[in-house]
């Protein structure tokens, strides 16, 4: 298993609190969740795993010196999420990539979303909860059919986590701002975005 954690943002919802300390480095029970996250994903099996960082970079990259096996992908521009994927992708094998965003406190059963989506055949599987404030992901079953609100479908939220395909990445041009969304929308127009459901999770982000 391999694995991209996004740990670039500006944290603008939490300022002023992160002008000084990046979101993924914020202490959950006393310890920063970026390393809860890096250790999660070694208790998995996670072989090879790639951490990126704009945003008080250096703080990111220091926090990682126990880590000596993480690979850090400093970004000297935003990227977005497809962005920096992209850019990832060089650095990881040819097979499915777990994604998760570095500022959620999550017990998501990652290794089973992995398998199930390496047995699903689907481009892009995402982790979805029931959170109505945030549910407008449209959904029919296990499939995400649309990402554009206003459908009378019923409706989920999008944990930040999920798993896709190098191929689906690859549709991504480098070194160019992209919001990964916008090529899940293409991909579920496909029927090639399929879904797990589960357990609330949260975010380290103002009004979350």
């Amino acid at each position: 298993m391999q694995a991209v954690l996004l740990a670039a943002g500006l944290g603008t919802r939490l300022r002023p609190h992160t002008l000084i300390r990046p979101k993924p480095l914020f202490p959950v029970l006393n310890q920063p969740l970026l390393h809860r996250l890096l250790d999660m994903l070694s208790t998995v099996g996670c072989t090879r795993i790639v951490v990126n960082c704009h945003h008080l970079a250096e703080q990111i990259d220091s926090s990682l010196e126990s880590y000596p096996d993480i690979l850090v992908q400093f970004e000297p521009k935003i990227l977005g999420t497809g962005g920096s994927l992209a850019l990832a992708l060089q650095s990881l094998d040819d097979e499915p990539i777990l994604v998760m965003n570095g500022d959620i406190v999550h017990s998501i059963d990652v290794a089973a979303l992995y398998k199930k989506h390496c047995e699903s055949g689907d481009g892009v599987t995402l982790a979805m909860h029931d959170y109505p404030r945030f549910n407008t992901v449209a959904v029919q079953g296990d499939r995400v059919t649309s990402f554009r609100p206003g459908s009378d479908m019923p409706q989920l939220a999008f944990t930040g986590i999920h798993v896709v395909e190098p191929e689906v990445i690859k549709r991504i041009p480098l070194d160019t701002f992209f919001h990964i969304i916008d090529l899940y929308d293409e991909l579920a127009a496909e029927d090639r975005v399929g879904l797990q459901r589960v357990a609330r999770c949260i975010g380290i982000r103002g009004g979350r």
